[in-house]
């Protein structure tokens, strides 16, 4: 019996069954892409930006936003040194924070609470407390 079947009716055999196979599979789990194809085979496809590249972005420029922040402060706390006390070194970082609502809230806000606590001890020579430091954020 095997000997009456050919390597063409063989490979046919296959080849069908295959196709049967992979166009059962495809009905059953990719129903909606192979509906958008069919119906618009040949239109140029523009996805619009990722949530992924619009958050990273997002995040990118948060950090140069931070960075140039903290580059801004040291200028500050280098120049202030221990010529001010502390309310009107309060006074002079909420000016410099207050047109940086959009750091507000968010892990950048605790890097520059961070950087302002190391700076304004080792340059002024004052600590913060969480408080005072909440308060430079208040618009």
């Amino acid at each position: 019996m095997l000997s009456s079947i050919s390597w063409e009716n063989f490979f046919s055999f296959i080849a069908v069954v295959l196709l049967v196979w992979y166009v059962t599979i495809g009905i059953m789990f990719y129903p909606g892409e192979i509906r958008q194809f069919l119906h618009s085979p040949f239109q140029k496809n523009n996805p619009a930006p990722s949530v992924d590249k619009i958050n990273q972005q997002h995040h990118e420029d948060l950090f140069i936003t931070t960075q140039n922040l903290r580059d801004e402060l040291s200028v500050i706390m280098a120049g202030i040194g221990n010529k001010l006390n502390r309310e009107e070194l309060i006074t002079g970082l909420q000016l410099k924070l207050k047109n940086q609502e959009k750091l507000k809230g968010t892990a950048f806000q605790v890097a520059v609470n961070n950087y302002i606590i190391t700076e304004a001890k080792n340059k002024c020579s004052i600590l913060f407390t969480d408080q005072e430091l909440d308060r430079l954020w208040v618009k």
